[in-house]
């Protein structure tokens, strides 16, 4: 039951975790038609970056769905639904990752080259860098070794993503109706994936297998002892055997009655 409800979950946070992106799809391309009126170096490298930002959007959201499909398919095991949903995870952290330094560098290079990295693009990327390594290492533990720590350590690089769009949401930025709404959706996934994760590593308590008790079938005499202690007398009688033999048989005979 256990199994099945983590499951459930880890689909229904693939669903949320899809309609985050899209509406960061729907802002980058909101983006790219603003940037499309304009030219020049800095907005050649803008295009770039976004268009990357919605390759790798696209990616996440058809993992999403693959996810969701797994967590709701009853022939599906919880291992490949949690791994699925790692991956939706691990592709975020890679997505915001390339965006933050993306932006860094085309700020440094041609807004303000003099700038220095501030604290929270300093601490934004520490905690991304290290919710992929947690990511990746869960996703090798749920696969290969125990299911327990690949949950523990799943449910810790997803905090580290909740911490990262926390981060975002406070930074103070300007953004759209359609950005708001991705990083609220998409933090609800990630708090929902730590559950997920923790519930992951739950094991089942093993059930009591009573055997049934094998029925114990009387053999009963082949053949008819009353006839054949008869006949053992006739060659008793007729000579054909001893009165050892005879006794030794006639023993057998009774003990089967």
């Amino acid at each position: 039951m256990s199994s099945r409800v983590t499951k459930i979950v880890a689909g229904i946070t693939a669903c949320i975790a899809c309609i985050a992106v899209i509406f960061y799809i729907i802002n980058g391309i909101d983006a790219l038609t603003d940037l499309a009126e304009y030219e020049g170096d800095y907005i050649t490298a803008a295009k770039g970056l976004s268009v990357f930002q919605l390759v790798m959007a696209i990616i996440i959201l058809l993992t999403g769905v693959a996810t969701a499909i797994l967590g709701f398919a009853p022939s599906i095991s919880k291992k490949n639904a949690i791994s699925a949903l790692i991956g939706v995870g691990l592709l975020t952290a890679m997505e915001k990752l390339a965006s933050i330094i993306g932006g860094i560098i085309i700020v440094k290079k041609y807004i303000f080259p003099d700038a220095t990295l501030s604290g929270t693009s300093i601490t934004t990327i520490i905690f991304v860098v290290l919710a992929l390594l947690f990511l990746v290492s869960a996703l090798f533990m749920v696969r290969f070794k125990k299911n327990i720590q690949g949950a523990a350590l799943a449910s810790m690089g997803a905090l580290w993503l909740v911490v990262v769009f926390i981060i975002s949401i406070s930074s103070g930025t300007d953004s759209n109706g359609f950005t708001t709404l991705y990083l609220v959706f998409i933090l609800i996934a990630m708090l929902m994936m730590i559950i997920t994760f923790a519930m992951s590593g739950v094991k089942e308590p093993h059930k009591m297998v009573y055997a049934r008790p094998t029925p114990v079938v009387e053999e009963k005499p082949t053949h008819d002892s009353a006839e054949e202690l008869l006949k053992l007398k006739k060659l008793l009688d007729a000579g054909a055997i001893t009165q050892e033999e005879y006794e030794e048989k006639r023993k057998k005979y009774v003990d089967s009655l």
